[in-house]
């Protein structure tokens, strides 16, 4: 998402097609490397809402430029977790650290064609996708640290004992 000119719009719904398409490959690979339902689950919602927002990106490009085809750059994905087999040699917490950056990636590229947008609408779905991304890198840092501090979490224990799973094994209770 390096660029070295001001985008133009064609190109900025382009690359952010693109970045949608990139986030549901991503968490496709992802929700593949966890055997936690919960996590899983939450992986899965992302995808989903990276669809949601490139089917609007889709459409908002259908809208403003009617003529023209609709051509995207290639991946910016690492290789290590855009191809589905490297990404399952990859541990669960080093590929949420490479999701992480991807997030942060994306995010500046919108802030930064919100900014340089030249109409209100465009900088309000610009904006609102950093917002979106945002919160995913927020959702994901909580995910990572979960999974660093209490690796027993995400191993399938019922949502109501979740408590269960952060204790310290050589703690005992007191009489």
């Amino acid at each position: 998402m390096q660029e070295q000119h001001p985008l133009t719009a064609l190109e900025a719904l382009g690359i952010a097609i693109r970045t949608e398409l990139d986030a549901r490959q991503l968490y496709d690979n992802l929700a593949g490397l966890c055997d936690a339902p919960r996590l899983q689950e939450r992986l899965f919602n992302f995808s989903k809402t990276a669809h949601q927002q490139q089917k609007l990106l889709e459409k908002t490009y259908q809208e403003m430029f009617p003529e023209a085809d609709l051509q995207l750059p290639t991946s910016q994905l690492p290789v290590d977790i855009a191809d589905r087999d490297k990404c399952q040699q990859q541990t669960l917490a080093n590929a949420l650290r490479m999701a992480l950056e991807v997030e942060k990636r994306s995010r500046e590229f919108y802030l930064k064609q919100a900014e340089e947008a030249g109409d209100p609408s465009g900088q309000r779905m610009f904006s609102t996708l950093a917002k979106i991304k945002f919160s995913r890198l927020m959702m994901l840092s909580e995910e990572l640290e979960t999974l660093e501090k209490y690796p027993a979490y995400h191993e399938g224990h019922p949502s109501w004992d979740a408590e269960s799973t952060l204790k310290k094994t050589n703690i005992k209770p007191r009489n």
